[in-house]
């Protein structure tokens, strides 16, 4: 099997296994990967370039994935044959000519599909994850009123990782038409900005509510999807890689990582604005008492960790032996579903 299609069916399959996800942010965020993934083979089957970032993340190199997100906001013209005709030439080359089609004619198949599906996607809000771009930040009204929600997408360069975020914010109803318009586009210009990694949950949170006098956030979170561990793709030093050794079915054999983390509301406080007037000021709660929300600056922090059946055979005996397992979510994907376990 071609390596590049087995690597996009991998991704493809774990992306869209833990879409099925309980919880709303990571469904969210695995249902966008698996576009993204999908966008990226057939951009690679197009004759485009695609590295893996075997050492950080196991996923393909940031510069590949900021290109689609560059893509997805400038937008792709459809040139050349329209893909339903090359699909009919494609046809006519096996059945009538008896030959398989030829490297130029797979090319043009993906390069039309790749237009079309990259317009489908910009049109529909659908993804991708892009470098700092507050295009790629939406929101919408909750209640109809003040009430908003962001999402938006990142991606770490320096750790290879995808992120995921989403703020709750309230408006104090005193804007409308372009002064709420303006207000709006400051959070999205912000939230962009400080969404990688890099920044401590607590100053993600204290720069949106920092952007405007007018808002008010109740709360923050970010998804942060990586490493994918896989015998074949990915050189990430983990202590469940033994595991693959015992697999039989090398498909079978991964791993993946993401972090849940949360940044809620706490008290308010005035501050000196100027010689004579001052603002309200919003403080985040952090839960010094836990080690990872300490280092975070989170409210909460989640590990997750998932994998198929047979990789959990191997490891769930000591599960509580591995300090990288003994604190997270484990969930299993098998033929019928995902099962949690706590």
């Amino acid at each position: 099997m071609d390596s590049r299609h087995e690597y996009f069916s991998l991704l493809k399959g774990i992306a869209e296994a833990l879409s099925e996800f309980s919880e709303p942010l990571a469904k969210s965020a695995f249902e966008r990967l698996s576009v993204l993934f999908m966008l990226m083979e057939i951009r690679a089957s197009g004759g485009r370039s695609m590295n893996i970032d075997h050492k950080n993340s196991g996923f393909p190199v940031a510069a590949d994935v900021l290109a689609i997100g560059n893509d997805v906001v400038e937008g792709v013209a459809m040139t050349g044959d329209r893909p339903d005709d090359v699909r009919k030439e494609i046809l006519d080359e096996i059945l009538l000519r008896r030959r398989l089609p030829n490297e130029r004619m797979r090319e043009r198949l993906a390069r039309g599909l790749y237009a079309r599906e990259m317009n489908r996607v910009k049109s529909s809000e659908a993804a991708v994850f892009c470098s700092n771009s507050e295009e790629q930040v939406f929101f919408k009204s909750l209640d109809g009123g003040d009430r908003y929600e962001f999402k938006w997408d990142a991606w770490d360069s320096s750790l290879g990782r995808a992120i995921h975020c989403r703020a709750d914010i309230k408006t104090d109803g005193k804007l409308d038409g372009e002064a709420l318009e303006k207000t709006l586009r400051k959070v999205k210009n912000v939230a962009s900005k400080f969404a990688s990694s890099g920044f401590k949950m607590i100053t993600l949170a204290q720069e949106i509510a920092d952007s405007s006098d007018h808002i008010y956030v109740n709360l923050v979170e970010r998804v942060v999807i990586g490493p994918l561990l896989n015998p074949s793709f990915s050189s990430v030093d983990d202590p469940v890689r033994d595991a693959f050794e015992s697999v039989s079915n090398q498909r079978d054999a991964w791993v993946i990582r993401w972090i849940h983390e949360t940044a809620e509301a706490g008290s308010t406080k005035e501050v000196r604005a100027g010689i004579f007037s001052s603002r309200t000021s919003q403080n985040f709660r952090v839960d010094t008492s836990d080690p990872d929300c300490a280092e975070r600056g989170a409210t909460e922090v989640v590990q997750h960790i998932a994998m198929p059946h047979a990789v959990y055979q191997q490891i769930s005996t000591r599960r509580n032996e591995c300090p990288s397992l003994k604190g997270a979510s484990v969930h299993v994907v098998t033929k019928t579903g995902l099962i949690e376990y706590n």
